[in-house]
């Protein structure tokens, strides 16, 4: 490619991906009587809880302690809404969600926005930088037609419709892109540094910490034992601390150690094997058919279809894999598997959208896959955004 057009294509494409992603949820809002301005259209379900931890910082309450009136109570008419009964023994409150993103629109709230259009303009601009990002370090360097596949998988992706709205995913898969690229440069500090701040964000990021451990042990013997060891201390390290760094915040607001672990006990996670997650979720679809209400089922139908096929296909081909290409096979499997292996009640159509770094590995697939998975993508877009407009996607 002519350095004239590298210049040209370094920030064109990503910038029409996202126009055209945010173009399809705005036909899909319109049509359905939403506006795709109003913040509060982005603003569902755990997205109180966020901005409750924005304005008020973390809670942690017996549930049985609750008033209708008390701001606990949202977790308990959530339980509710679920189908959950809410024991006497159990906990509510907001310390069952992490605090990054919350503190970040904190932080834009200063400016004189809403917390809720913080919020939105801290998931809108993350949207954006996740797209530029991934095509300037890691789908340029490729051929333009197995990049431009990538980079319009990587806009529909799975669960993108969360990238846009009250909710840290955008944030996360931008923190996550960040930190491969540093492992990829072999940057150990700024690695752990954002991989601190990517499990400071969410959850189940926490699981790249052993996936990079992994990946320094399989992948690179290129690497001397000293220098090994040092990634694995700063990079892996640094996610564990992003991590624990939560327990604490939590523990300082609350007074309670674990809140975290104890609001999410309602939620009924165990350890199961990840086809019987599978099952449990594909199982409607049979029943009922193709229907509106069966498009997330048939979303983590595809997700994981989509996972197993391109995972399965590295491996096969693992010896030809190149650093970054390996990390992510390996990141993908763990971040894919863990919330399939917990079960419980956790919205997989969303968690899903963590996954976003696969699209790396696109070009390692057929082209009849690349095309198809991209259509695929695109055609879920539509009802997955009437859904989430409609309240009905937790």
């Amino acid at each position: 490619m002519r350095q004239a057009e590298r210049g040209v294509f370094a920030w064109l494409p990503p910038l029409l991906a996202f126009l055209l992603v945010n173009s399809v949820l705005a036909l899909a809002a319109w049509i359905d009587g939403y506006s795709y301005l109003d913040p509060w259209t982005w603003a569902h379900w755990d997205s109180f809880h966020y901005l409750d931890i924005a304005r008020h910082g973390y809670t942690l309450s017996g549930c049985i302690d609750i008033t209708w009136w008390d701001p606990l109570s949202v977790t308990t008419a959530l339980l509710d809404t679920l189908g959950f009964a809410v024991e006497p023994t159990q906990w509510c409150g907001t310390a069952g969600w992490f605090p990054g993103y919350p503190l970040l629109l904190k932080t834009v709230s200063l400016t004189g926005l809403s917390p809720v259009a913080s919020g939105v303009t801290v998931s809108v601009v993350a949207q954006l930088a996740t797209l530029v990002v991934l095509w300037r370090w890691f789908l340029l360097p490729r051929s333009m037609s197995h990049a431009l596949l990538a980079l319009g998988a990587a806009a529909f992706f799975f669960g993108h419709v969360y990238y846009r709205a009250v909710f840290p995913m955008s944030m996360t898969t931008l923190l996550m892109l960040v930190y491969l690229r540093m492992l990829e440069r072999q940057r150990w500090q700024l690695a752990g540094l954002a991989g601190a701040a990517a499990a400071f964000t969410y959850p189940t990021i926490f699981a790249i910490a052993p996936v990079t451990i992994a990946w320094l042990l399989m992948a690179r013997s290129d690497l001397t034992r000293r220098t090994r060891l040092r990634a694995g201390m700063f990079a892996a390290g640094g996610t564990l601390l992003g991590f624990c760094a939560v327990q604490i915040l939590q523990w300082s607001q609350t007074g309670s150690w674990g809140g975290f672990f104890k609001v999410q006990s309602q939620f009924n996670y165990g350890t199961n094997l990840p086809t019987e997650r599978l099952f449990d979720v594909a199982r409607p679809i049979f029943d009922t058919g193709l229907e509106l209400g069966s498009v997330p089922r048939l979303h983590t139908v595809l997700a994981a279809v989509t996972v197993v096929s391109i995972v399965s296909v590295c491996l096969v081909q693992w010896r030809k894999l190149d650093p970054k290409e390996s990390w992510v096979v390996l990141a993908t499997a763990a971040l894919w598997l863990f919330p399939l292996t917990l079960g419980g009640q956790a919205s997989l159509y969303r968690i899903e959208s963590v996954l976003l770094p696969v699209v790396i590995l696109l070009p390692r697939m057929p082209v009849w896959f690349r095309f198809a998975l991209t259509g695929v993508l695109v055609a879920m877009s539509y009802p997955m955004a009437i859904l989430f407009y409609r309240n009905v996607l937790i």
